[in-house]
């Protein structure tokens, strides 16, 4: 996943790294180790860039959700 026009932001330190703290205008904003980030757009590999909003909209992805590395089903 590619990011675009992110930004640091100050975060809330009680919050777990990679919990959705917001969706709005400005982007996703979501919470790292030190701080958070606010990502306006972002683009999947082989997809077109899309708004973050966009994104979290078709993905179900709100506000609490903790974003993290996608576990994969072991081959049968």
């Amino acid at each position: 996943v590619k990011l675009f026009r992110a930004r640091a932001i100050a975060g809330d330190a009680s919050k777990a790294p990679g919990t959705v703290l917001a969706i709005d205008s400005a982007g996703v904003h979501v919470q790292c180790a030190e701080g958070a980030v606010v990502i306006k757009e972002l683009q999947a590999a082989g997809r077109k860039r899309l708004t973050a909003q966009q994104v979290a909209a078709g993905r179900g992805i709100a506000v609490g959700d903790v974003l993290g590395k996608p576990v994969l089903e072991p081959a049968t």
